[in-house]
């Protein structure tokens, strides 16, 4: 991808590795490649997609139905454990089965995005970028060892669950690049906002009709239509922003359900440690399943601030256009700033997990608060 693509030169790493996984962003033909070795990809890709997605189904209906699940003579850690590998396997391959079928509606949004504005900051958001890439590939190393410290403590006789680490290394890889992609589309954003920030500030600044009748409507023409063009800008972000919540608010809800089991989870293997295990690999499986927990939780908070800091840019917007409204006195520059006011009113950025929670600040407290209840009743189950 060509240095001049601008912001899709800079996501190139990203992109490269979501195509090597499986949910490319963009075609090969993007690339340079024929047509016909796109097709061949893309149709192996959906046949080994989806009958990965049918075999973890069936293993998900293993996980419940080997152990009789709902036998009231089942201890506790047993429930934990099965719950926590249900959710984990059964969430995470709905939503990557499901964003591959999005690919279209994320390379619009990449492509949108590559046509905004963000200054001259192309080359540091390609170096956040590597470091971006440099904590993925972490995650990946610690999934694997996770999974085969799994592997080995697992029955001899028990060939299936074998499959079910690996099909959970796989879509939980597959859910952590989404929750990158959707970083990533939040951060240029913001970037995109900033830049039209500094350009109301700059317009504003600079306006002046105080000059002689011809001069005054010359100037006052360039003004509009820069202002018409501003308030194009900030509708594009807003479509992107909209398409972006789409596609990936299944990904954020999953996530978010994600982080605070394995919180309450990881609190309640305090008391019982019977949830990693009974042999010698338990300080390395405990480590890798804290690193992983780690990890979720950083991308969430990543996310969550990403949405807070578009938020707040974007309020900063209507702030700066509602002031030059109070103080331009011209009244067709007037009237375009109440409507770039109006434009900015009903287009909020907000962003949510499919409208159930937003995520802002709030998400962290209300998160403790529930795992904290979690973990009194596992506790109370516990000593029963």
């Amino acid at each position: 991808m060509a240095k001049e693509n601008g912001i899709l030169w800079a996501l190139s790493p990203m992109l490269t590795i979501n195509t090597l996984s499986g949910i490319p962003t963009f075609s090969f033909r993007q690339h340079g490649s024929s047509p016909t070795r796109w097709r061949v990809y893309y149709i192996g890709t959906y046949v080994t997609l989806s009958f990965f997605f049918c075999f973890s189904l069936y293993l998900t209906i293993r996980i419940v139905s080997e152990i009789n699940y709902f036998s009231k003579n089942i201890d506790i850690v047993a429930h934990v454990r099965v719950t926590w590998g249900f959710y984990s396997i059964f969430t995470v391959t709905i939503s990557g089965y499901i964003h591959f079928f999005r690919r279209r509606q994320v390379e619009e949004v990449f492509v949108g995005l590559s046509k905004l504005a963000i200054g001259i900051r192309v080359e540091r958001i390609r170096t956040w970028v590597y470091i971006q890439v440099l904590a993925f590939l972490s995650f990946i190393i610690n999934f694997v060892l996770a999974s085969g410290v799994e592997i080995k403590n697992h029955r001899p006789d028990s060939t299936m669950d074998y499959f079910t680490t690996l099909l959970l290394m796989f879509w939980g890889t597959i859910h952590m690049e989404q929750e990158w992609q959707f970083y990533n589309i939040l951060l240029l954003l913001r970037l995109s906002t900033e830049d039209l920030n500094f350009r109301v500030r700059s317009l504003m600044a600079n306006l002046d009709l105080r000059f002689e009748h011809r001069s005054r409507t010359d100037k006052k023409a360039r003004v509009l239509r820069k202002l018409l063009r501003l308030r194009e800008l900030q509708l594009k972000s807003y479509y992107i922003f909209k398409r972006a919540m789409s596609i990936y608010g299944i990904a954020n809800m999953i996530l978010s359900g994600e982080t605070l089991i394995s919180l309450a989870f990881h609190l309640f293997s305090v008391i019982d440690s019977r949830i990693f295990g009974h042999n010698e690999t338990i300080p390395l499986r405990r480590f890798a399943s804290i690193y992983w927990m780690v990890c979720e939780v950083s991308a969430m908070t990543f996310v969550v601030i990403a949405s807070e800091c578009l938020r707040k840019e974007v309020d900063r917007t209507e702030k700066l256009v509602i002031d030059a409204m109070l103080k331009v006195e011209d009244y067709p520059v007037r009237r375009e700033l109440r409507l770039f006011a109006l434009q900015l009113l009903h287009t909020p950025f907000r962003s949510s997990a499919c409208g159930f929670f937003p995520l802002d600040l709030t998400l962290f407290t209300s998160m403790m608060a529930t795992v904290v209840t979690y973990l009194v009743i596992l506790v109370q189950l516990h000593g029963n």
